[in-house]
């Protein structure tokens, strides 16, 4: 059973992620208001997601499912728009 899907606001950012694995990178990461922090991933793009480039440093908006993967709390969307 796939979980529901939630709204995240908040600021948009890239974070080094999985520091001392070969996974080490910049990702897209948005810090809710709440404080927490959850990684992005949108469906079917590589690791760079420049799809999200334009929305970076900018309060967003995203709908998505939210798992932990590798330790990391990780919203997966399908799609990207201005208005979504």
């Amino acid at each position: 059973m796939e979980n529901p899907k939630n709204i995240f606001e908040g600021f948009l950012n890239r974070d080094k992620l999985f520091i001392g694995s070969k996974s080490e990178g910049l990702y897209p990461v948005i810090t809710c208001n709440t404080g927490d922090k959850f990684r992005v991933h949108v469906k079917g793009h590589g690791p760079k997601y420049k799809v999200l480039e334009p929305f970076e440093g900018k309060r967003v908006c995203i709908t998505g499912v939210m798992d932990n993967l590798r330790g990391h709390k990780r919203i997966i969307i399908d799609f990207v728009s201005p208005e979504s």
